[in-house]
C-alpha cells in the first residue's frame, strides 16, 4: 500500500483523491508500478500534490519538480525512495530482467482463463470448421455483377480438389417455368408485378429443392446462383437449408461492383450469351438489362451485421472482406477469389524438354539432375522463339489496356528495373521513354515464367532471357523408394499392383507422395497463375502438368493421371467470360524450327456447363 509522508498536511478532499491515484498506480510488490506512474504529469497542482504525497522515484532523465528529499522507513525490495539515485533504480531493475516487466515483452506464461462467452464463440467456430459438413454457397448481388462467373470458377476450383461441387442457377429454372421472351424482360422483375414475383419464387423453390436433394445424396458443396438481393430472400434461403439439415453450413458470397469498365464488360457478356436477350439488338438488350437492374436496385439490401457467414467480393477481386469464415474449405476460397479475374491472357503448360539418352539406364527413369539432350535443346529454342512472338502479338492486341507498355515497348527487364509500369492509361515522360529504348536492354516479352527446380526444366526456358524463380511445387511426383521406375513399371510390380489399382490417385508410394499430395502442393502455384494479367509460361513434368491441366479442363483430380500430356507440346489456354477455358495445342513442325497447331481451339468444360 502507499506510504504517506509524516509531515504532510492537506485537506481531506485532495488527500482522498491522491490516495485513490496511489491505489491504482502504486503497488508495493510490483516493479512495473514505477514505470506506470512515470507517465503521470509532474506539472500542475494535481501533479505536484501526487509527487509530494508518495515517495516515488523519478524516471531516468526526469527532474523532480519539487526536489523533495527525505522519507524514511524500510523500502520494499525493488522499490526506491525519493533519496535513491536513478542509477540505483536502473541497476536494480536490470537484475530483475526476467521478472514481470520482461515477461510482458516475451509473452505471458500465465495459463489462460478465457471467459465463458469467448469459449462459446470458439466452440461455434469449431462446429463450423468440421470438414465433413456440407456447405451451401449463396450468391448475392445485382444482375451483371459476375455472380455466375464467380460460381463457375469456384466450381472448377473445388472440383479440382475432389470436392463434389455443383452450381444451381435459378435463372435456368426460371427459363423452364416461363419463356425467356417473357421472363427476360425488365417488367418481369418489377416488384409490383405480383404474378411475375410468384413465378420467380417458384423457380427459386425448384432450384432449392434440387440443391437440397443433391446434398442429401453425395453432394459436398452446392452453389445457389441467384441475385438474392433482399434480406427476406436470404432469410428464406437460410431457413430452407437449415430446416432440411441443421449441420449444413450457409455462406453468402456478395459481389459488389461499381467500376464502369468492369460493368461494361460483364454487361456485354451477359447480353451476348444469355438466352434472355436472344434475337435482340445489342442496344436494345443493354437497355433492357439496365432497366432490370434498376428494378432490383429499388429493393437491394447489402449484407450487413455479424451474425451470418459471408464473403464480400468487390469489383471481381480488387478487394475481399469476410465474416465468420471457418474451416479448411471456406478459408481456402479467400485467396482464390482474390486471384480470379475476368482479364484475358494466355497460359502455356509445357513439359520440360527431353534429356540425353545416356541419362537413363536399364529402362529406368532419367536422373533428376539430368541436363537437356539434343532433342531437348532443339525444343527449347523453338519454344522460346514461339512464346516470344506470341507474347508480342498479345501485347499489340491488348496494348490499349496499357499505353505505357505499347508506346515504350517495355520488356520484362525494364519492369524489373523500374517497378510496375503497367497501370491503366499511364503515360511516360520523354526521359523515361528514352531510358527504356536504350539498346542494352534485351528484347524479351513481358510474361511470367513458372519452372520447376530441375535443370532440364530451367534449361528449357533459359533461352528466353527472362529472370525467373524456380518453383519446387512443379517438381515431379516423389515416388520415394520407387523413383527410378515409371508408373507403368510400378503397376506391373506384383507386390504393389493390387493396392495401387484400388485407388491409384490416393496411393502413396513408399517414402514418397500420392497424386493427392501433388495437387495440394500445386494449390499456391495455381492461385498465382490465376492472378496473372500477362502471359504465363509454366514448365514442369508429367505428374505436375497433368494435375494442373485437370483444373483448367474442369476434371476431378482423380482423373488427371489418365490424361495424355505429351512431351515437346504446348497446351495453350485462354479464359472466356463464362469462367471456362479455350484450349489449343502446338507441337514441333517437320523442320523442327517452329511450331504448328495440332489440336483446337476447343472450349473446355463446355459439356459440363451446358
Amino acid at each position: 500500500m502507499a506510504r504517506y509522508s509524516p509531515g504532510l498536511t492537506a485537506d481531506a478532499t485532495w488527500r482522498t483523491l491522491v490516495t485513490l491515484l496511489g491505489l491504482v498506480f502504486v503497488s508495493s510488490d510490483s516493479v512495473t508500478s514505477l514505470d506506470r506512474i512515470h507517465s503521470l504529469p509532474s506539472e500542475g497542482f494535481l501533479g505536484r500534490r501526487f509527487w509530494q504525497e508518495f515517495k516515488v522515484p523519478l524516471a531516468p532523465g526526469r527532474m523532480d519538480p519539487l526536489r523533495l528529499h527525505g522519507g524514511g522507513g524500510d523500502t520494499p525490495s525493488g522499490r526506491l525512495t525519493r533519496t535513491d539515485s536513478l542509477d540505483d533504480y536502473s541497476a536494480r531493475k536490470l537484475t530483475r530482467s526476467d521478472s514481470v516487466s520482461d515477461g510482458y515483452y516475451r509473452g505471458s506464461a500465465t495459463i489462460s482463463h478465457a471467459s465463458n462467452g469467448y469459449i462459446q464463440m470458439i466452440e461455434r467456430s469449431d462446429l463450423m470448421a468440421i470438414d465433413d459438413s456440407k456447405i451451401v454457397l449463396v450468391m448475392v448481388g445485382l444482375p451483371g455483377r459476375g455472380k455466375s462467373f464467380i460460381s463457375r470458377k469456384i466450381e472448377l476450383y473445388l472440383t479440382w480438389f475432389g470436392e463434389n461441387t455443383k452450381v444451381f442457377n435459378v435463372g435456368k429454372y426460371r427459363r423452364q417455368v416461363v419463356d425467356p421472351k417473357d421472363s427476360g424482360r425488365a417488367d418481369f422483375y418489377d416488384r409490383s408485378n405480383a404474378e411475375a414475383l410468384g413465378l420467380r419464387e417458384r423457380a427459386a423453390g425448384l432450384a432449392m429443392n434440387d440443391l437440397l436433394d443433391w446434398l442429401d445424396a453425395d453432394g459436398r458443396v452446392a452453389i445457389f446462383d441467384a441475385t438474392n438481393s433482399a434480406k427476406s430472400r436470404r432469410r428464406w434461403v437460410w431457413n430452407a437449408v437449415k430446416s432440411r439439415n441443421r449441420r449444413h453450413h450457409v455462406v453468402f458470397i456478395e459481389s459488389i461492383c461499381d467500376d464502369p469498365k468492369i460493368l461494361q464488360d460483364t454487361f456485354n457478356s451477359k447480353v451476348d450469351n444469355s438466352p434472355d436477350f436472344k434475337g435482340m439488338s445489342k442496344e436494345d438488350a443493354l437497355a433492357e438489362l439496365k432497366k432490370r437492374i434498376a428494378n432490383y436496385e429499388a429493393s437491394y439490401e447489402e449484407i450487413a451485421g455479424s451474425r451470418v457467414s459471408y464473403i464480400k467480393l468487390y469489383n471481381l477481386s480488387s478487394k475481399v472482406s469476410c465474416n465468420k469464415i471457418y474451416g479448411r474449405l471456406a478459408n481456402g476460397l479467400l485467396p482464390f477469389l482474390m486471384a480470379a479475374h475476368i482479364g484475358t491472357r494466355p497460359i502455356w503448360l509445357v513439359r520440360a524438354g527431353a534429356s540425353s539418352p545416356d541419362s537413363s539406364a536399364n529402362g529406368r527413369l532419367v536422373s533428376k539432375a539430368a541436363e537437356l539432350g539434343n532433342d531437348g535443346e532443339v525444343w527449347a529454342q523453338a519454344l522460346c522463339k514461339w512464346v516470344t512472338q506470341r507474347s508480342r502479338n498479345w501485347m499489340e492486341r491488348h496494348g490499349s489496356r496499357c499505353p505505357a507498355l505499347r508506346k515504350a515497348r517495355l520488356t520484362i527487364n525494364d519492369v524489373y528495373e523500374s517497378g510496375d509500369m503497367c497501370l491503366p492509361d499511364q503515360e511516360l515522360d520523354e526521359e523515361t521513354m528514352a531510358f527504356f529504348k536504350q539498346e542494352d536492354h534485351r528484347e524479351a516479352p513481358l510474361m511470367k515464367i513458372f519452372s520447376s527446380t530441375l535443370p532440364r526444366a530451367m534449361n528449357t526456358v533459359s533461352p528466353i532471357g527472362i529472370p525467373f524463380s524456380p518453383y519446387p511445387q512443379l517438381n515431379p511426383m516423389d515416388k520415394g523408394s520407387l523413383s527410378d521406375y515409371s508408373l507403368e513399371q510400378i503397376r506391373n510390380m506384383p507386390e504393389i499392383r493390387e493396392t495401387f489399382d484400388k485407388d491409384p490417385f490416393r496411393y502413396r508410394f513408399p517414402g514418397g507422395e500420392s497424386f493427392v499430395d501433388v495437387v495440394h502442393r500445386l494449390e499456391s502455384v495455381l492461385i498465382e497463375i490465376e492472378q496473372q494479367t500477362a502471359p504465363s509460361l509454366v514448365v514442369g513434368h508429367t505428374s505436375s502438368m497433368k494435375a494442373l491441366y485437370s483444373y483448367f479442363a474442369g476434371m476431378k483430380f482423380e482423373d488427371c493421371h489418365n490424361q495424355d500430356f505429351p512431351q515437346h507440346t504446348i497446351v495453350e489456354l485462354v479464359p472466356v467470360m463464362g469462367g471456362s477455358w479455350i484450349e489449343q495445342r502446338w507441337a514441333l513442325d517437320e523442320s523442327k524450327t517452329g511450331l504448328t497447331k495440332v489440336a483446337g481451339p476447343t472450349q473446355l468444360t463446355q459439356a459440363q456447363r451446358a
